[in-house]
């Protein structure tokens, strides 16, 4: 059940540093007019498909948590929706989950991905196929490639992992 039932004018939630680990996708149903959550400092692991559904959101703060796992519509997010998951432990950003939240964020809204263990290989390759990326951050602390700029990151994909690889560049003349 909703643990907001009565609540639906309801349009912000800050519960900070807690202990709460996790909550049933329903927390946050009926919500209708919710805009901003946050949920940060916590001990989440996961978040379960349809845990924010309000069209009215346009910040979700999950940072700080122990998040690992992204299940699928988990988020629906409108063109300048702003995530935060820095500071988790995500170790993957799977196609089926990021990409459509990604590509979706066109005014202004982004995902934060900052000081996640990321495992930066070709699983990212969607990153490099969808085109600019602004919507998403974190990519240089997340792959701990700090100094290097998103460009030259997702260069370096697509250079590792396309099928066949395009030839290297031309060594620079002087």
């Amino acid at each position: 059940p909703a643990t907001f039932t009565g609540a639906t004018n309801l349009v912000e939630v800050a519960i900070t540093d807690t202990l709460i680990d996790t909550f049933p996708a329903a927390t946050f149903s009926g919500l209708n007019s919710l805009e901003k959550v946050t949920l940060s400092g916590g001990k989440i692991t996961t978040l379960p498909a349809n845990s924010f559904t309000s069209t009215a959101l346009t910040s979700v703060d999950l940072s700080a948590n122990a998040i690992t796992n992204v299940e699928l519509n988990a988020l629906v997010v409108q063109p300048q929706t702003e995530i935060n998951l820095a500071s988790n432990q995500l170790t993957t950003l799977p196609s089926e989950v990021f990409q459509p939240l990604v590509t979706t964020l066109t005014d202004g809204g982004y995902i934060d991905v900052n000081d996640n263990p990321l495992t930066c290989g070709c699983d990212l390759e969607w990153i490099v196929n969808i085109g600019p990326t602004v919507a998403l951050s974190g990519l240089d602390s997340a792959c701990d490639l700090h100094g290097y700029s998103t460009q030259e990151i997702l260069d370096f994909l697509e250079y590792q992992c396309s099928n066949p690889p395009p030839p290297p560049p031309e060594p620079l003349k002087q």
